[in-house]
């Protein structure tokens, strides 16, 4: 049996017009940039000092590294739903979603935020001093293996309230342990780049970054430390929440 789909001429000409608008973004996604620019211009309202930071960050090597606007927005979001108090950042940048969780804070609310040495760091302390947050935000310029190792000797395990990963991709495994952690029981864990460009779906694809992100996704689904959800917004974000004893 054949089914024939109603008839609607195309010309070819739009179809090839549409195409050449989507474009591989920065992570190596087809997207519609005209879609992609009205999206954020309607939905996603950036605060002068993360729209200035933004623009600076472009000027920089390695500026597609800074997360993108609506995750940006996300992660604001996600510190107001949660009323997060203390939130723990592994990879700093530029700042971006640093300051982008630290604008949602209620007064009062601290993060500290963990990245290396680099040009980066010094951009992201000349806009935390600019936005008047810099008293909220503790800055760790080092490994981050050490540095969150050192905080669970200083603050305790269970401290924070909610840990954003974002840094050094092959030990992304490594930081999701000490997040589980430094955050306590009904905490939120966030990992970024969780899809990596959308090579994990390729199981051909052995590069080791994305053998990382491949494995942690199916370790993280089978973990009972945790409730797990993953979006495809951007490159990708793992939520967790941290089990209670009781729910493990």
């Amino acid at each position: 049996m054949m089914y024939q789909l109603p008839h609607r001429r195309t010309s070819i000409n739009s179809f090839l017009r549409r195409f050449h608008n989507m474009k591989q973004n920065k992570m190596g996604w087809l997207i519609d940039e005209n879609f992609l620019s009205y999206f954020r211009d309607q939905y996603v309202h950036d605060h002068p000092i993360l729209k200035q930071l933004r623009e600076n960050t472009k000027k920089l090597r390695g500026f597609l590294m800074q997360v993108t606007p609506e995750v940006g927005a996300f992660l604001g979001f996600l510190v107001r739903l949660t009323k997060a108090t203390e939130i723990l950042e592994v990879g700093t940048f530029t700042g971006y979603s640093t300051l982008s969780m630290a604008l949602a804070l209620d007064n009062g609310g601290n993060i500290t935020t963990i990245d290396v040495e680099g040009d980066w760091v010094s951009m992201a302390q000349e806009h935390f001093e600019a936005s008047g947050l810099k008293n909220h935000i503790h800055q760790i310029i080092g490994s981050a293996d050490r540095a969150l190792a050192k905080l669970i000797r200083d603050v305790g395990r269970d401290h924070y309230d909610l840990a954003f990963v974002d840094a050094d991709k092959l030990n992304t495994d490594l930081y999701y342990e000490y997040a589980l952690q430094l955050v306590r029981p009904g905490g939120l864990v966030i990992l970024d780049n969780i899809l990596w460009k959308g090579k994990v779906s390729d199981l051909d694809d052995v590069d080791p970054i994305t053998t990382v992100f491949r494995s942690l996704q199916q370790k993280a689904m089978k973990d009972d430390r945790v409730n797990v959800v993953s979006l495809p917004l951007h490159d990708g974000l793992m939520l967790m929440i941290k089990k209670h004893q009781s729910e493990s």
